[in-house]
């Protein structure tokens, strides 16, 4: 599907972490969004600023949308994003992205692996994919920080009471914390080793992170063919 022009409304913008905010939009022009779980959108921050963010809710929600944004210091765009109130409008182009699901037949176990904001295309494969009847054994491995940084736990929760197929790591790379693995989210693959031929894997987050976690799945047993992440850099 070609790209296009997209304006949409602020709904709500909650503050999650002392700097990530979760922004839902609802659609004015067109009235719909289709678009795959995992993809993105571009947003005008201003007239020579356009930056992508994935979308990290269900393509099952047509009518709205969510970003979940890490504020950075001097970012144009993020700051613009973190300032908008409810009813202001916004102009974005979509849709964008080849890191989506794989309807591998072959596939018998999935990982998804992110830290930070990486967790927004994730979560919209998860929301979208377990309500679509996916029944394989299905990990989440989420990384932040500290304890205190982590966000859609509540969400996760209850995906879990619901697909008894999905399990959830936290990883606190810099914290000690009951219910939390003290360590990266490489920490956390660790336990599912040896990695067989017939898992997948699908990635999002830093440059470095995406790098060492595809290095250490393809060191222990896992196949680069069965990868993904989105090709930002």
């Amino acid at each position: 599907m070609p790209a296009f022009d997209i304006r949409a409304k602020v709904v709500s913008n909650v503050r999650v972490t002392d700097n990530v905010c979760v922004l839902t939009f609802a659609m004015i022009e067109p009235q719909e969004l289709q678009f795959k779980a995992g993809q993105y959108l571009f947003v005008h921050a201003s007239e020579r600023v356009l930056r992508p963010f994935s979308i990290s809710s269900s393509p099952d929600n047509i009518t709205t949308f969510e970003f979940c944004i890490e504020v950075i210091p001097d970012g144009v765009a993020s700051n613009y994003l973190w300032n908008l109130k409810e009813h202001d409008e916004v102009l974005l182009k979509g849709v964008f992205g080849s890191f989506v699901y794989h309807k591998d037949p072959d596939i018998e176990e999935i990982f998804m692996i992110a830290t930070g904001t990486g967790i927004a295309p994730i979560k919209s494969m998860l929301l979208y994919e377990l309500n679509h009847g996916e029944k394989r054994p299905t990990h989440l491995l989420f990384g932040e920080s500290m304890a205190k940084d982590f966000y859609y736990l509540d969400i996760f929760a209850e995906l879990i009471k619901k697909y008894p197929n999905l399990t959830c790591d936290l990883c606190a790379s810099r914290d000690q914390k009951e219910g939390y693995i003290n360590g990266r989210v490489q920490t956390a693959l660790e336990k599912y080793f040896p990695i067989g031929k017939k898992s997948s894997f699908y990635i999002c987050g830093g440059r470095q992170m995406i790098m060492d976690v595809s290095d250490l799945i393809i060191k222990n047993g896992g196949d680069a063919k069965h990868i993904y992440h989105e090709k930002f850099f």
